[in-house]
């Protein structure tokens, strides 16, 4: 073994003896795992770095603790069970604490592998996240499609973790970062993620969407990054790229021989390569495929065309980023486009039959009480088939959260020493209650109006949807404690 391996203390069995390493990848469980989701999708991102790893010759697994609802001491006990060399585990900003947790708990169950972080929030902050999670033996920041293929190369012969670029690694008691790597710009010479590792998890219907019936729903990723940079977003790496249309289709098609109807295309902004969304459109038209889709896209890339040809290819709905109610805001968000072309977005994606979905934000800079109830008005003016709202989440990394740390208005900070994840103190609020109170002030004034509800009992009466039904009842009960 090399030095550096020894020092982890990291001694695979296999691998160098002739075996590929095993990896095995855990999906952590959601933010409140006793509530029932809105969504619960396919870990893509994990099913990326397994067929990486698959097609360079070792074995991987996935555990989706978040389909399968299972803890953190059953994950831990079916880690030990696959007795593998390896443990890749996203860290999201959102279950920090809750990550922290089960890496803990997976260490102690099973010490002989090594764990690996990656995900957004141990890209922004690699160096702080080894240091305090002692637990954790690598980070690989950012795509990680390569990088793991290296990272396992380098266990399994013994070589120098210098070749492997956006590794952090501890090193004589301190953290090591290798350098950066570009983004990867071909996503077409990407393996399909593998999605027959979690083929059960499929077949039993885990995966879903409360407002769609159809089950399962899958996901597709066809393009990475975002050109923009709006200051509250933890979309770090921003070049753009996109998959060709027929590698697109290539993998819709898959899905579709499956008996897969339902896609949820999780790009950050599907339309921004317009012609290419539209070229996407008429291959899924011309395939003939029964698929429904539904897109996230900008305000300022939709026009009648566009949606006229979603609709054709089967899309049913389209998430907006509306963020605010108030022009201030907007522009402090550097959200570059105006509250006209939101609400005549939201006016044309409807008036196509397509359902809307809006994004929304409580607490930016300069939020009021006033840009408050300017929000809730106009949600209820737009009448979007649905709304999420939801409080700032001030990301490591983003330019929200380093103006709120520099000018002090950051309460805690991400780190395992709080108990809680930080938020950003506005003058008229007291603690992060205040937030939520607000953000429940919009729902209240949005979702308890004839409308909506008679719109979602016909949903669920119609459809004969219960897991709406659960959804709905749980939401209206946490409304009603807060009230």
């Amino acid at each position: 073994m090399g030095e550096e391996i020894q020092e982890l203390k990291f001694s695979p069995q296999k691998g160098k003896g002739g075996m590929p390493l095993k990896t095995l990848f855990i999906n952590p469980r959601s933010k409140r795992p006793g509530e029932i989701q809105q969504k619960c999708f396919a870990p893509l991102g994990l099913l990326y770095l397994a067929a990486s790893l698959k097609r360079a010759g070792h074995s991987a697994e996935v555990i989706d603790t978040n389909a399968l609802g299972i803890d953190d001491d059953e994950a831990a006990e079916r880690v030990r069970r696959a007795a593998p060399d390896i443990v890749g585990i996203p860290l999201l900003s959102e279950i920090f604490f809750q990550t922290y947790a089960l890496i803990r708990r997976v260490k102690a169950v099973y010490p002989k592998a090594a764990i690996v972080l990656g995900g957004i929030h141990a890209s922004a902050l690699p160096e702080e996240v080894l240091s305090e999670f002692k637990e954790a033996d690598y980070i690989l920041r950012g795509e990680a499609d390569e990088s793991i293929v290296r990272l396992c190369g380098a266990l399994e012969s013994g070589a120098p973790f210098s070749g492997v670029r956006c590794l952090y690694y501890r090193r004589g008691g301190e953290v090591v970062g290798n350098e950066p790597a570009s983004p990867i710009s071909d996503l077409d010479r990407l393996p399909h993620p593998s999605r027959e590792l979690i083929d059960s998890l499929y077949k039993e219907k885990r995966y879903y969407m409360v407002l769609v019936k159809p089950r399962p729903i899958d996901v597709i990723i066809t393009s990475r990054g975002c050109p923009f940079r709006c200051r509250f977003c933890c979309n770090i790496a921003g070049v753009y790229r996109a998959r060709s249309p027929e590698s697109v289709l290539e993998e819709i098609a898959a899905i579709y021989s499956r008996g897969i109807k339902s896609l949820d295309i999780a790009d950050a902004n599907f339309t921004f390569d317009r012609e290419r969304a539209l070229r996407i459109f008429e291959l899924i038209k011309k395939e003939g495929f029964k698929i429904s889709f539904r897109i996230k896209s900008r305000a300022d890339s939709i026009d009648e065309e566009l949606v006229r040809k979603a609709r054709q290819a089967g899309v049913y709905l389209i998430s907006l980023g509306m963020e605010s109610g108030s022009r201030e805001i907007l522009d402090r968000m550097a959200k570059d486009v105006t509250l006209e072309k939101n609400a005549a977005a939201c006016e044309t994606v409807m008036r196509a039959g397509i359902k809307l979905n809006t994004g929304w934000i409580i607490g930016f800079p300069g939020e009021t009480r006033e840009t408050v109830r300017q929000m809730a008005d106009m949600i209820v003016k737009i009448r979007p088939t649905t709304a999420n709202i939801n409080v700032l989440c001030p990301y490591p990394g983003t330019a929200v959260y380093e103006e709120a740390k520099r000018d002090g208005s950051l309460v805690g900070d991400w780190s395992i020493k709080n108990s809680s994840i930080p938020w950003i103190r506005l003058p008229w609020t007291t603690s992060y209650k205040d937030l939520e109170n607000a953000a429940q002030y919009v729902k209240n004034r949005v979702y308890f109006r004839p409308g909506y509800m008679i719109s979602f009992a016909k949903e669920i009466v119609g459809n004969a949807n219960m897991k709406l039904a659960g959804y709905a009842l749980q939401e209206s009960i946490k409304s009603l404690r807060r009230a």
